[in-house]
Parts: structure tokens; sequence; C-alpha cells
């Protein structure tokens, strides 16, 4: 028997007003994140990519303090799942994030959250959660995130 597997994508929109909200709607989202997801975080400087990981981490039971990645590239947490937290921004190159071991933890047992992630889109899986980031150019804390879930369908 075989199955054919048709990938679609839905979208969700969510507007916060702080950063506490922000955080907020980071742990609504990751209450329903399941070890072997990956979560691509995209958006400018700001807004908000560091707070929305922060409350998914507040979601899986995380004890650590959850900062960015952006010098070390790579966090890992550990709570009800493990957490890979990175941050792309100082990559040069997707094959400089290969070098670093990246499509290994994408085989651990665990959940990747990435910042900067349209930076090595071509190396993420088809399943991907994609969560976009715009802030306000009146209000800085106000934001629009809009989240991409892919749905797998089985034919």
């Amino acid at each position: 028997m075989t199955f054919d597997l048709d990938i679609a994508v839905s979208e969700k929109k969510i507007n916060t007003q702080s950063t506490e909200e922000t955080i907020k709607e980071g742990k609504n989202f990751g209450s329903g994140l399941r070890s072997g997801d990956v979560v691509a975080l995209t958006g400018d400087l700001g807004a908000g990519k560091t707070a929305f990981t922060q409350g998914i981490c507040e979601a899986l039971n995380v004890k650590n303090s959850v900062i960015s990645p952006t010098f070390t590239i790579v966090n890992e947490y550990d709570g009800v799942y493990k957490v890979f937290h990175f941050d792309a921004y100082r990559i040069e190159s997707q094959k400089e994030f290969i070098s670093i071991g990246f499509e290994d933890y994408l085989l651990e047992e665990g959940i990747c959250i990435i910042e900067w992630a349209d930076k090595i889109k071509d190396l993420l899986p088809e399943r991907t959660i994609w969560v976009k980031f715009y802030h306000d150019e009146i209000n800085e804390d106000q934001r629009e995130l809009r989240i991409k879930f892919p749905e797998v369908n089985i034919n």
C-alpha cells in the first residue's frame, strides 16, 4: 500500500500590544508543540522573536533563562522536550550552519526553534512552522505575528 502526501499551509494572525503579550502568545503556541517540530522565526531586529521563544520555552517547562544565542549560534534547554534554540543572524552561509551540526539537531528528539530562519530556509524541512514578526513603526510595542502551519494530508 502506498500513500501520497500533500502538504498544504494554513495561516493564523495574532496581534500583540506588549512584550508580555508576545511571551504569552509564545506560551499558547508552545503548548501545542511536540518533539520533532521545527519552528522558523523571521522578522526585523527587535520584532519579538526572542520574547516569543521565551513563551514557547515557558510552555515546555524550561527552567533556564532563555536568551538569544546570537554569539553561540545555539542554546540547548531541557524541559518537557529538549529545545534547540538557534540564531542564524551572524551566519554567513548555509554551509556554515551545516558545519555546526544543524542537520543532526533536526534528527534529535526535541524541538528546533530558529531565529532569522530565512537565512537558512533551504535547510529546513517541509513540515517547518513559520512565524513572521511585523512591528508597527509608530507603536513600537505593537506586533503582528503571522504563523504558517503546514498540514500534511495522507491520500
